[in-house]
């Protein structure tokens, strides 16, 4: 996902917009389920440095199946409390949090190699808000350095991800859910083409609204016409990327989930952000990212974090670096 493209579709001030739970009114300001978006990421904020910071204060130890079931309920009253432990006072309206399973998330973030530290100070940093909602108007917000997206999901997208964690809480439909997932794209490089693949050839072609889009979305057939002989990996890539698809598959077939995509990203180094694209394409590696991070964007799966470099040379002077995830 490329948050820059994300930004392009800002609604227009001045027209009154409403989709799914957002609400834009004519000058522009958000609210989702009557809440200010801008409030929205502060209590986020809020609620999630609480939370990961109560875990982490405990004992690591073995996930147990209790743990999936976990609910921990905070209230955070607006002028503060001292006990059973500090919340300090905030400018907002009372309010409450639930984390759901953060025992089993904290083992989830470990292996991912994502340090607790870290993730705290990602979290507690100011949240860019994306102005493209898209058709279910899920709202978006980018932390800091391009790492997370935090991502409001419907009643039925919660419930379905609950259910993939035994026993997981199903609260009711007026509780705000998001997902904080990795943001695979940086927002800092411009993002030339991008793919979303699902191995079909029925109805998988961009549409014309679609292709007006500043930063366009294309699809099989559209890859197809683009790039016939395909993108060209080295061997140890191609081998790591196999390896996660695989990896991926089993994952996604144990739990019956049959719709999900192959998403690509490419940037052109030596190409302005609006030059008109190129067919023919090749790969660098990319010194854009650090290391681990790299290994993030590289693996959807838990592996040991190895260097991974893009190496192909084609045409001269136009050089690509691919993004798949």
């Amino acid at each position: 996902m490329n948050a820059e493209s994300l930004d392009d579709e800002a609604g227009e001030i001045g027209k009154k917009r409403q989709i799914g739970h957002l609400r834009v009114d004519t000058q522009g300001n958000t609210t989702y389920k009557g809440l200010p978006t801008n409030q929205l990421a502060e209590v986020l904020r809020l609620g999630i440095q609480y939370s990961v910071d109560g875990i982490e204060g405990k004992p690591v130890c073995d996930v147990r199946y209790q743990d999936f079931l976990t609910v921990d309920i905070t209230d955070f009253p607006k002028y503060g409390r001292t006990t059973p432990k500090l919340i300090p006072p905030h400018r907002f309206n009372d309010f409450t949090i639930c984390s759901y399973a953060p025992v089993a998330f904290r083992h989830f973030r470990e292996k991912f190699d994502i340090r607790p530290e870290d993730y705290l100070s990602i979290i507690c940093k100011p949240f860019h808000e994306l102005k493209n909602f898209g058709a279910s108007g899920s709202l978006y917000y980018l932390t800091a350095c391009d790492e997370f997206i935090i991502k409001t999901i419907q009643n039925d997208e919660a419930a379905f991800l609950k259910s993939l964690l035994p026993g997981y809480y199903m609260d009711e439909n007026k509780n705000i859910h998001i997902t904080v997932m990795n943001n695979l794209i940086p927002c800092r490089i411009p993002i030339h083409e991008k793919y979303d693949l699902k191995g079909l050839t029925h109805k998988r072609r961009a549409n014309n609204e679609e292709k007006r889009k500043k930063s366009s979305t294309w699809k099989d057939l559209d890859f197809m016409e683009h790039h016939p002989n395909g993108l060209t990996l080295d061997s140890k890539t191609y081998s790591a990327l196999a390896k996660t698809v695989q990896r991926d598959c089993q994952v996604l077939q144990s739990f019956h989930i049959m719709n999900y995509s192959f998403l690509i990203g490419v940037h052109y180094p030596n190409r302005a952000p609006d030059s008109p694209r190129n067919i023919s394409v090749a790969g660098v590696a990319s010194n854009h990212i650090s290391t681990a991070r790299l290994s993030r964007t590289m693996y959807t799966t838990p592996m040991d974090n190895n260097q991974i470099e893009f190496e192909e040379h084609k045409p001269e002077d136009d050089r690509v670096a691919k993004y798949a995830y």
